[in-house]
């Protein structure tokens, strides 16, 4: 075999190797993903340091569970933690007596007369325009 084609072998073997690597990489950094963001995950092929950051998002959506009512393990809270889920829980799922653009529950359409009994939450529209909340009368049937 002539130096040209072993130098040609070589430099595709590099090649073929680095693209290995480069998928392996992606892999290990998908995996981590999973585990930082709550999903399936292989924790066996993560460090130390990727380990403890998996273990601080665990908690962190342990606590946001906890804080909007939904099911949490309230035995990784802090004590500080704990504090402020009990301060929040209270407002978990209570519909507020008056919106955040000023209407109330109970108020009189100025549109169709009915009394406004239906709390819509703020939102945002597709073009990034942030709808405040407010109440709406019901739809007739």
């Amino acid at each position: 075999m002539s130096i040209a084609a072993r130098l040609w072998l070589t430099v595709v073997s590099l090649a073929i190797g680095a693209i290995s690597v480069a998928h392996a990489e992606t892999d290990l950094q998908q995996n981590l993903w999973g585990c930082t963001n709550g999903y399936g995950c292989d924790r066996s092929l993560l460090t130390p340091d990727q380990l403890a950051e998996v273990h601080r998002a665990d908690l962190g959506r342990n606590l946001w569970s906890c804080t909007n009512g939904y099911s949490c393990d309230r035995s990784l809270l802090t004590q500080e933690q704990l504090a402020q889920v009990q301060r929040h829980e209270p407002y978990v799922g209570v519909t507020p007596a008056c919106a955040e653009n000023g209407s109330c529950y109970g108020d009189a359409s100025e549109a169709t007369g009915r009394p406004k009994t239906v709390h819509v939450k703020g939102y945002y529209r597709k073009d990034g325009t942030y709808v405040r909340g407010h109440y709406r009368s019901k739809p007739r049937r």
